[in-house]
């Protein structure tokens, strides 16, 4: 209807001022004879023009309003949108501004331990559920060199490679339970290995049994991989003791804190050297 009535006002309009021209031509024309006669043409007439010119005036402005109206609501309707995706936009940037620092932070990493190795920074993309934990898939494969039993790293040991598609990969995390690790004690130098148990998997530990049970390994000690690794650099740090267990027969093993934040982290380094390495 807006539309209508802005489309044909002017029309409208033309359409007024013809009637009236007509009145006033034939008013002028038109003999009547008697005084009386062209008095009574123009009691007649001169009101019914001044009738129809404000007619025409209050139905112009009237149409002028509702085209007014039309024309707010189509620009409120403009700027809610342009709001929402204004809104959607600062969602993304904030997305963006967490990428970036954790980008910075793998940058630090690499520039502070890793700059001697040939690194790659791969997107966590999605996340396999398993039956007792999910297993991240990074967004790099074959087609960016990544290969199987690569290491995978953040500021720590992360887990390594276990398959690799044309432009994806799959990590096994250092917490699952078909993973083991040759470790060493940072402090002693005592030997061990750390390994996923489905018990603590859900809890994000690991359990780390002692090459020795004369081995003095502590709650606070850092854990390192060590020279008898077999799909690991040595040196690499793993994680936390937060807690030596002892067995009823007297054995015992410690909880493992992996320094490496395993459940949430969204970017990763994959280590792409072949590590004949000596530990330092």
């Amino acid at each position: 209807m807006i539309d209508y009535l802005n489309e044909h006002k002017n029309m409208f309009m033309a359409g007024l001022a013809a009637f009236c021209v007509a009145m006033m031509i034939i008013s002028a024309t038109v003999e009547f004879g008697t005084g009386f006669l062209r008095r009574s043409a123009g009691f007649v007439f001169v009101p019914v023009m001044s009738a129809f010119s404000n007619t025409g005036g209050w139905i112009a402005g009237r149409v002028g309003s509702i085209v007014n109206i039309g024309t707010l609501e189509a620009e409120n309707t403009r700027l809610r949108a342009e709001n929402e995706k204004l809104t959607l936009l600062l969602g993304l940037a904030e997305t963006r501004v967490d990428h970036l620092a954790e980008i910075e932070q793998l940058l630090y990493v690499y520039d502070s331990i890793f700059s001697d190795f040939s690194v790659m920074g791969a997107y966590i993309f999605a996340r396999d559920m398993g039956i007792w934990y999910s297993t991240p898939l990074i967004r790099a494969g074959r087609n960016a060199g990544v290969a199987v039993g690569m290491p995978v790293v953040t500021g720590a040991l992360f887990g390594r490679i276990t398959e690799v598609g044309h432009n994806y990969a799959r990590i096994r995390t250092i917490i699952e339970d078909t993973s083991s690790i040759a470790v060493f004690g940072e402090r002693t130098g005592d030997e061990g290995f750390a390994r996923g148990d489905h018990s603590l998997m859900l809890q994000g530990l690991m359990r780390l049994d002692f090459s020795s049970q004369n081995a003095e390994f502590a709650v606070g000690d850092m854990i390192k991989t060590s020279a008898l690794s077999s799909f690991f650099p040595p040196g690499l740090l793993v994680g936390e003791i937060i807690e030596i267990r002892t067995a009823p027969g007297g054995s015992r093993h410690a909880i493992v804190q992996p320094l490496a934040d395993i459940a949430s982290a969204r970017m990763v380094l994959v280590l792409m050297d072949s590590f004949e390495f000596e530990l330092q």
